[in-house]
């Protein structure tokens, strides 16, 4: 219902980590493969992939690691289709008491769609429907949210690096230091930047770990703060200095 609670992955306040439609659609095709569809190999390898897409999230202490479950939601979305299927059939057939096989088409048993007794098509797509609209309404409320806090979260996505970069190429020093600090190897985004741009990459120095740079150098550092530097500018955790 929340979603990943880590700022990186998930915006605050936007809901779960899928939309609730999607989730009973899903849910509901669980059930259809467990009593209509067991017998083909496929459903059943959809449902054992649906289970070990859970393993790289339970492989941590961290309570809810969306970017480690990617592939659950793959499976859910997959698992989606008996329940369209069984909800968009466009006749009610006749099934026995107890018969769990799905109904003949185009002449392969098993394959095709039976709707479930007792509903008639008229339920069955005003259910959609409400899936559906509620899929929709859930959408957009996420949008709302992602666009009204997204840009508070500057800090997580290197945002302000570029401005750094900016700087630091704007000057004529070469080549140009890049120092890896408390918030992590910043330097590949300037390398990226640079390939981007047809910069050549020469034009940048990658310190080692623990490494200072030559006096008068300049250097853009991932660290919020230098030792013995010019500070030239500062943008959150990033900042273009002057070693002396």
């Amino acid at each position: 219902m929340t979603g990943d609670g880590h700022w990186h992955h998930h915006v605050e306040g936007s809901g779960g980590a899928m939309l609730l439609g999607t989730f009973i659609l899903a849910t509901a095709g669980i059930l259809l493969v467990f009593t209509r569809r067991w017998r083909d190999p496929w459903w059943r390898f959809v449902l054992y992939g649906l289970v070990v897409s859970i393993v790289p999230g339970a492989m941590t202490d961290w309570p809810f690691h969306e970017l480690r479950l990617m592939g659950y939601p793959v499976f859910l979305l997959v698992l989606t289709i008996p329940t369209l299927e069984w909800l968009l059939a466009s006749v009610e057939p006749k099934q026995r008491v107890g018969d769990t096989t799905d109904t003949m088409r185009d002449g392969e048993p098993g394959r095709g769609v039976v709707a479930g007794p007792g509903l008639p098509r008229g339920v069955r797509m005003s259910v959609l429907a409400v899936l559906l609209t509620a899929t929709v309404a859930q959408a957009v409320d996420f949008q709302l949210a992602f666009w009204r806090k997204g840009l508070d979260r500057q800090f997580a996505f290197d945002v302000l690096y570029k401005n750094g970069y900016d700087a630091a190429v704007a000057r004529s020093e070469r080549p140009i230091y890049l120092e890896d600090g408390q918030w992590g190897p910043a330097y590949m985004n300037a390398y990226w930047y640079a390939t981007v741009e047809g910069r050549p990459l020469s034009q940048f120095v990658h310190l080692p770990q623990g490494a200072k740079p030559p006096p008068g150098a300049i250097v853009l550092s991932s660290n919020s703060d230098c030792q013995n530097c010019e500070v030239i500018k500062k943008y959150l955790q990033y900042e273009l200095y002057k070693a002396k």
